[in-house]
């Protein structure tokens, strides 16, 4: 008689690992088994698409936000803590992904801000910077955690630190309590990069959405960059939401400013 195959059940256990960050997770996907997912991910006529959308995106691969999404809730299932710790971020992708898992990962809203803080230098384009801010979907429940932090990234002189805080005001706190003061802080922006600029005026095209009269006040009242206050009007101009009888004046607004060349994406 032929000697008994072992079954599953006669299969010693592995030995349990007490690292805590690793406790009740599944295995790590290694950093080369999540580069070989995003390596097959990718979709080169996507990446010429986004290049196009994202000129300073640096090295890109090509790979849908919805797949990126998906990956990170995988890792999330595993072990982030290391994910966090060790992904290289050469890749656009790579940076993006860092940002989802760090928006969605199980923290305290504290130390959330306090990694937010560490890797608003890593955001180097528009594209993780929105993506990231729309990711933190924490932050309206705890706005005396946020909004100084918030106020902080205001008060930068860096591009993308600057947007952050615009976009995540823009996200997270455009309400009945908060959309004055946060009115008035885009219309404040006084920074010479684009990407500073345009986040001033979607803020202040979706306050135009939201309380219209008083946008079109603050727009009239100028004492602010006439880049922002242009694109400003432009945005609200084109968005359903704002009211004709609105548009109309802010047109008449657009025919009484200076003329200035148009501002122009950086390549």
């Amino acid at each position: 008689m032929s000697p008994k195959h072992p079954t599953p059940l006669d299969q010693p256990e592995p030995p349990k690992s007490s690292t805590p960050h690793t406790a009740g997770k599944t295995p790590l996907m290694s950093l080369k088994e999540i580069r070989q997912t995003l390596f097959s991910l990718a979709e080169e006529e996507y990446k010429k698409f986004s290049s196009g959308l994202v000129p300073d995106a640096g090295p890109m691969l090509g790979i849908r936000l919805p797949e990126l999404r998906k990956l990170a809730a995988r890792i999330l299932k595993s072990d982030w803590e290391q994910f966090l710790q060790e992904n290289p971020g050469e890749y656009f992708e790579e940076t993006m992904l860092k940002g989802f898992v760090l928006a969605r990962c199980p923290l305290p809203p504290e130390e959330r801000i306090q990694r937010l803080r560490a890797f608003l230098p890593e955001i180097r384009n528009w594209s993780v910077c929105d993506s990231v801010c729309a990711s933190v979907k924490e932050a309206p429940r705890h706005p005396q955690a946020y909004l100084p932090f918030l106020r902080e990234c205001l008060a930068s002189q860096e591009e993308f630190t600057l947007r952050f805080g615009l976009i995540m005001l823009m996200d997270h706190f455009l309400t009945e309590e908060h959309l004055p003061w946060i009115l008035e802080e885009a219309a404040s922006v006084r920074h010479p990069g684009y990407y500073a600029k345009m986040g001033a005026a979607w803020v202040l095209a979706t306050c135009c959405a939201k309380r219209p009269e008083e946008t079109l006040h603050r727009l009239q009242k100028g004492g602010m960059d006439e880049d922002v206050r242009r694109r400003a009007i432009q945005k609200s101009l084109e968005s359903y939401r704002v009211p004709e009888d609105i548009k109309q004046e802010l047109r008449q607004l657009r025919e009484t400013l200076p003329k200035r060349p148009s501002l122009k994406v950086p390549r």
